[in-house]
Order: structure tokens, then sequence, then C-alpha cells
């Protein structure tokens, strides 16, 4: 039995079923991926500590009376741990002690640093040996070793450098959708049609290759521009109005960031292009020149990316609004606006 347009009311159904899914698939597949960049740490920063003296006027400890508790520990192997300091066994040179507890300390690494920490502690140990003796400064170094310790870390710490790690803008992800847009709007035309009001007041649709149906536009050079993308004949594939947030591009201007927002985004078999469309008078436009500059520096990033990725490169379209005219197409645009 047939139905509707000789299709099998026994296949109706099935029938439905792959047109559903054809519309579901075109719906879904309708977006210019994006990949979003963002600065990544590709090596740690550097500590350095600068070679110096002691201030030594900060070291003021005087030996205990320490004689009967230290009669206990003729023995080698005893050790003992006074309140809040760490252990130390009478068998150890005093120095070498020190030494092994500053290297203990963030960043304080001893295979590059031994020789500064050798210098160090022999400043301190000679400091109290001239007042106190032999005994005395071991005595010192036994009682307090963390003050001891403390002390000279933060002496060190003072004359310690940080080099900013490097910093690289890599692409961190790429977003499977694309934003659609609330439009304000006073009269809607047809993408070729003709408008009264201004064109900023106009919602454009029945657009064909767009991610989506309906756009507006700033200028008519955009407008055209818009519609040679969007022609059958053409040989992009699908194209899209970014929204002010589908990209996070800032550039630098007179010593502040500024947001990048490109006019198109357009998708063909082999690449995606971001464009810019700029009047006549903007061409040299000191903060123009910026914006290409960021607009290319993302292609260039995101291309590097895409060759590792097996996705689409990326190009930059930059397009004065009077090489716009009808009878252009968009290739016309690639072999002569890339940069």
């Amino acid at each position: 039995m047939l139905g509707l347009k000789g299709i099998c009311i026994y296949d109706f159904d099935k029938y439905i079923g792959a047109q559903v899914k054809k519309i579901k698939n075109e719906v879904v597949n309708k977006y210019i991926p994006i990949p979003r960049i963002g600065m990544t740490q590709i090596s740690p920063p550097l500590y350095d500590f600068e070679d110096f003296s002691l201030d030594l006027s900060e070291f003021l400890h005087k030996p205990a009376n320490t004689k009967a508790y230290l009669q206990s520990l003729q023995d080698a192997r005893d050790s003992f741990a006074l309140p809040g300091v760490g252990n130390f066994e009478p068998s150890e040179e005093p120095k070498r002690f020190i030494v092994r507890l500053i290297s203990r300390k963030p960043y304080v690494d001893y295979s590059k640093y031994s020789d500064l920490l050798w210098k160090l502690v022999d400043e301190v140990y000679e400091h109290y040996e001239k007042q106190y003796g032999n005994d005395g400064v071991k005595n010192i170094f036994l009682l307090y070793q963390k003050d001891i310790v403390d002390k000279i870390y933060a002496q060190m710490a003072k004359n310690m450098t940080i080099k900013e790690g490097l910093y690289k803008e890599l692409v961190l992800d790429e977003k499977r959708a694309n934003y659609s847009q609330d439009y304000k709007f006073e009269e809607e035309a047809d993408l070729y049609g003709s408008f009264k009001s201004d064109i900023r007041k106009v919602l454009f649709v029945g657009i064909e290759k767009g991610v989506f149906d309906t756009a507006k536009f700033d200028s008519r050079p955009e407008l055209i521009f818009a519609r040679i993308i969007d022609k059958k004949s053409s040989s992009t594939l699908k194209w899209l109005r970014p929204k002010q947030d589908e990209f996070d591009l800032k550039y630098e201007f007179k010593g502040e960031y500024h947001n990048y927002y490109p006019d198109f985004v357009v998708e063909t078999e082999d690449n995606r292009f971001l464009v810019e469309v700029k009047g006549l008078d903007k061409l040299n436009d000191p903060q123009v020149i910026e914006k290409k500059k960021r607009g290319k520096a993302y292609c260039k990033i995101v291309s590097e990316w895409a060759t590792l990725a097996g996705s689409k490169p990326w190009k930059y379209l930059f397009i004065p609004e009077t090489a716009i005219n009808e009878t252009m197409t968009f290739d016309y645009f690639v072999a002569n606006c890339v940069y």
C-alpha cells in the first residue's frame, strides 16, 4: 500500500525517523568550533640566592649551663630533642648539621648553593667562637639550632631573586557550540532585500549558510560581505556573526587591555577564517593595527594546535570596506586579504 508521495505506509515510520535524524544532524552540526586560548605556564619561576655576607648583629645567643644535661650524652649513640628544636646528634659536626637543616628550606638546592651555605654557617660559627670559644659555639649551635637556621634563611630570602617562569598562549579547548544572540530591532528584512531603517536597527532573515538564520550588521559593506559568503555558489560552508563573548581575545593599547570582537567567522572546506571589515579611514588607526596583530596572533596559535589536533587551520582576513562589492567572491578575499 502506498501513502504520501509513493512511500509505502509500512515504511512511513522508518521514513519519518530518517528525516528527524537528518534534521537533527543538520542542527547539531551547524556550528563553527571556536578554539579557546589562554596563558599557560610552560616553565616554573626560577629562584636564585645571591652571594652575600650575614648581618651578624642579629645573632645574640649565649651559651647555657647544660653540663649536667650533656653528661648523659657521652655515648655517641644517644641523642635528645629540646622543645621546639630539631634533633642534634653530638657525634655530628655542628656546622654540617646546621647546613643540612638550611638545605631543607624551600628553594634551597644544596647541590647548587653548598658554597654559599657553608660560607654563611662559617660566619656564624666564627662569630660565636670568637666570643665564647670552641665549647661555647658548640653549646649555642646545640641549643639554638632552629633559631640560627631561621635567621640565616631569613637573610638568604632577602637576597633571593625570582625570575618569572615562561608563559605561552596555548589552546585550552575547542567549543563545540556557538552563542545565539537576542537582537533588538525595528525592522525585519530579507538578507538580499531592501530596508528603510538605519541598517543597525534591521534584523536580517533568510540566511542559508549562517550558523544562525538571522543577523544584524553595523554597515552596508558588512551586509554585502554577508551576502557574498551566504550565496550557494560561494566556497563557504558556514559563517557566523560572533557574539561578543564568543572569543576571549584581549589586546594592549596605550597601557590598557581591551576586548577584541571579530566581525565574522567563516568556514570553508579546508580552512576557518577570522574576518575583520574596516572603513578606509580606519586602516592606519593605531588601535585598529593592534587589533589586527591580535587577530593574526590568534590564528597563528590555533593553527599550530590544529596541525597536531587534525583540525582546520585558521587564517586572518582584514578587508577594507572599499574592496567589497556584490560582484566579489569569497575566494577573491582569501587571495588578496589574508594576513
